[in-house]
């Protein structure tokens, strides 16, 4: 279940995904597998001005808390 959370990220290819109407950036499972053979390891949602409004990252391993502890597998 996704999860709004402050935290690190370690993303370094990141996909950039146009979502300018919508606030949510709903990844699916499938989409994801695809961005990832395509070599990207997150993504992040932008607005029509291209500001970012919300981070994805594809493995746990990649986030950690503000408290610099990693999430847990299963959160």
């Amino acid at each position: 279940m996704p999860r709004v959370l402050s935290a690190y990220l370690a993303v370094v290819n990141p996909a950039i995904l146009n979502w300018c109407e919508s606030q949510t950036l709903n990844v699916e499972p499938h989409t994801v597998e695809r961005l990832k053979a395509l070599g990207h390891d997150g993504a992040f949602g932008t607005r029509e001005d291209g500001s970012v409004f919300e981070y994805v990252a594809f493995s746990n391993n990649q986030i950690r808390s503000l408290s610099g502890e990693p999430e847990p597998e299963n959160g």
